[in-house]
């Protein structure tokens, strides 16, 4: 579980970091708000696509992260196999962080680059959501171990998150930010209570 995790939390970073090279190429910046104030100014095209191009690879970096469909095959084998307080964290605080950069990212230069790029990374997010829905709810039916089970749960809980920060309206950040806060206690409580599950079984 943990070669699993490091090899291919490793692809995703070299994703991301190829996506980070392609925005510094085109723009020079690596300060989130000057490259806003670059996007909105600027008018040539060969920039606006590379920054996109830039945009898109770091978002399918952290969509890999979060274990969105269809980049989520590491996910339950990683939470199956590593022991339940490790797996606590890896479920609750990198999604929290992420999502927070993604909401930026979609919020902000989402609404300020052209048009067909807005309508892009909108479908990338609306598609990851859809199959994050059918694959974590559907497949997850059919397990017989309870963190297999809560994996393909997570993964169709970032469906709806995902799905939130699509939208990208006043309305839908506010249920983004109160399904991210529900998520976290719900998938905390779950997994303390499968460790004083276990805790009890052994004593007994």
């Amino acid at each position: 579980a943990g070669l699993k995790y490091f090899l291919l939390g490793s692809l995703s970073s070299c994703i991301i970091l190829l996506g980070s090279g392609l925005i510094y190429t085109y723009s020079g910046l690596t300060n989130l708000e000057s490259l806003y104030n670059l996007i909105s100014v600027s008018e040539n095209t060969q920039i606006l696509q590379g920054l996109s191009l830039g945009i898109v690879l770091m978002i399918i970096g952290y969509l890999f992260k979060v274990s969105a469909a269809p980049l989520h095959n590491w996910a339950p084998d990683v939470y199956n196999d590593s022991p339940t307080i490790v797996t606590i964290w890896l479920t609750i605080m990198p999604k929290i962080s992420i999502f927070m950069f993604l909401l930026e990212i979609q919020s902000q230069i989402g609404n300020s680059l052209l048009t067909v790029f807005s309508i892009t990374l909108k479908n990338l997010l609306l598609v990851s959501s859809l199959l994050s829905l059918i694959i974590g709810s559907v497949v997850g039916l059919a397990q017989s171990k309870i963190k297999r089970l809560l994996a393909y749960s997570t993964i169709s809980h970032v469906g709806f998150i995902l799905l939130a920060l699509a939208i990208n309206t006043e309305q839908g950040i506010d249920s983004f930010l109160f399904y991210i806060i529900q998520y976290s206690i719900t998938n905390l409580n779950a997994f303390l209570i499968l460790i004083a599950l276990s805790y009890f079984y052994t004593r007994s």
